[in-house]
């Protein structure tokens, strides 16, 4: 699925999807682990091992750059609103860019854990991890950290339809109005839950043990049933689909109305992280290993 003034023709959107997938740099057997991606609006931004981040203004080719040395760890989330992308990671690591280019390292001061990230939001960004901990900002640069519900790990949080909604450990799903404030939800399940997104008038949140579950309100989730065991790891929205992604390569569509469709990711990798930008889905994981596509269906495998 293409988004209106995108790639054209089919062989014009097959050729550039081929310039990107050569671009990830296809010859490699094995890559660093990566954790999450994200678009800039102008720059792919993809995050993983060693606090390390790859970017690539288009098909011409990732660069990596360390901006907290030493490294103190692993970065696992990555967001961007308007002009400004964060990434967070091990170590209270907070980065932050209004290129994608030069980075700015304005972590948290308790050395939390940080899995997740969304902005754009009432509040401006929140940033979720181990522990329960919650911080948000105005402007991404001062992070003030508050009181959750739950002593477990939150894994990722998402904005929609006026609300904050973050996920994480036993089936635990907590909203927010305002970014400060928080309350429990009642999930449909007790699985861990590591990924949520929201589009289209729906959140949906994924997890361990094929667990898909989705929510209008993200206060009463519903499951939705699907036929897959292996962990689902994470989710976007993006060209009127959400796409699934998680353990051994596994990847899923689904829009509201229908079945939640299993595609053929072509790589038996686990997968950790997706993205929409640019007219593609690109999702990252192990090894190194990138699959994008335009419609979640048909997928072209590289590693970075």
């Amino acid at each position: 699925m293409v988004r209106q003034g995108g790639f054209g023709t089919v062989l014009g959107r097959a050729l550039l999807l081929g310039a990107v997938v050569s671009a990830c740099g296809g010859s490699k057997t094995q890559g660093p682990p990566l954790e999450a991606v994200g678009w800039s609006g102008s720059t792919w931004v993809v995050a993983g091992e060693g606090d390390r981040l790859w970017t690539a203004p288009g098909p011409q080719g990732f660069s990596a750059t360390r901006p907290i040395s030493p490294a103190t760890g692993n970065l696992y989330g990555v967001a961007t609103a308007g002009s400004t992308t964060v990434a967070v990671g091990d170590a209270g690591a907070v980065l932050v860019s209004n290129d994608a280019t030069s980075w700015e390292v304005v972590s948290v001061t308790d050395a939390a854990v940080l899995r997740g990230v969304a902005g754009g939001g009432v509040g401006g960004w929140v940033t979720v991890g181990q522990g329960g901990v919650i911080y948000s900002s105005s402007d991404a640069r001062a992070w003030t950290a508050r009181p959750g519900p739950v002593a477990g790990d939150l894994n990722a949080v998402a904005w929609g339809n006026g609300l904050w909604v973050a996920v994480g450990a036993d089936g635990s799903v907590l909203t927010s109005p305002d970014a400060v404030h928080w309350s429990s939800a009642a999930s449909a399940t007790v699985t861990n839950l590591n990924g949520v997104a929201f589009g289209s008038g729906h959140f949906v949140a994924v997890g361990d043990s094929g667990v898909v579950t989705t929510s209008t309100d993200g206060l009463s989730w519903s499951w939705l049933p699907i036929l897959s065991v292996p962990n689902m790891q994470a989710v976007a929205w993006g060209g009127g689909l959400f796409v699934i992604v998680g353990d051994d390569g596994s990847t899923y569509v689904w829009s509201p109305g229908t079945i939640a469709v299993e595609t053929d990711s072509t790589v038996g990798e686990d997968l950790f992280g997706v993205a929409w930008g640019n007219g593609l889905f690109f999702a990252v994981g192990h090894k190194g290993r990138i699959v994008v596509s335009q419609d979640g269906v048909n997928w072209y495998a590289r590693r970075i």
